[in-house]
């Protein structure tokens, strides 16, 4: 079984996330994220 951790690589809250997760016993795979550019994506011009 994989666990997808998808994460923004600034929070406190994954780092703790991420402290956690081998307790599972899975493979992880680690999606970096940008909350900030989900959130308010950058302009196109």
């Amino acid at each position: 079984m994989d666990v997808e951790f998808v994460y923004d690589y600034r929070s406190p809250y994954a780092y703790l996330a991420d402290t956690q997760l081998p307790t599972l016993g899975a493979r992880i795979v680690y999606k970096p994220s940008r909350v900030m550019e989900v959130i308010c994506p950058p302009l196109m011009m």
